[in-house]
């Protein structure tokens, strides 16, 4: 189930509470952003059994990058430096990834959709701006290997950067995360 920022309101505060035991919820809704406001048909949030995922989406006449490009649309900017601060008031870590469509992307060098999608991704990660590096142990780029409609494939809202607040359980790196029966704290403080 996917929402506009308008329906998520409740959502957000709820799962975050209860993603994070309880102990933190969102200061400001997502939904009250003035800054947001122009974009929100651009902006879905959903849960994932990782967390609570907020998809940036492509409009026919609104792209997020320019054509077969990593470089942002000054209005992505603006959107990824908001959700930015949204997700510097949640005390868990993030994984982004790029998405594309399934046309196909071939420049003379060979460069191909999966390329633009990991660069996208590393472009929307530099840009969230005040996050440190450690709170964003994952980037990726998927190509077109999770179509968002996959009734039409090549869809401009295939195109897309996902930004997943992660809970608990998927916020530990592989590294950190705590052999069969330790506990997960015990795990961390190695």
């Amino acid at each position: 189930m996917f929402l506009t920022i308008g329906s998520v309101v409740v959502l957000v505060s709820v799962f975050v509470g209860f993603m994070l035991g309880g102990g933190h919820i969102l200061h400001k809704d997502i939904s009250e952003s003035q800054a947001l406001r122009p974009f929100a048909d651009q902006l879905l949030l959903d849960l994932t059994s990782e967390g609570l995922r907020a998809q940036i989406i492509d409009a026919q006449k609104r792209p997020l990058f320019d054509l077969g490009s990593a470089r942002l649309k000054d209005y992505t900017v603006v959107i990824l430096c908001e959700v930015a601060r949204y997700v510097n008031s949640v005390p868990t870590r993030v994984s982004l990834s790029g998405h594309s469509d399934v046309k196909c992307y071939v420049s003379r060098s060979g460069y191909t959709n999966s390329e633009p999608c990991a660069d996208r991704a590393n472009a929307a990660r530099r840009t969230l701006e005040g996050l440190a590096p450690e709170k964003i142990p994952r980037v990726v780029g998927l190509s077109s290997t999770l179509l968002y409609d996959k009734d039409h494939p090549e869809s401009p809202v295939n195109r897309r950067i996902s930004i997943v607040v992660l809970n608990r359980a998927s916020a530990h790196t592989p590294s950190e995360r705590p052999a069969a029966g330790e506990s997960p704290r015990s795990a961390a403080s190695k």
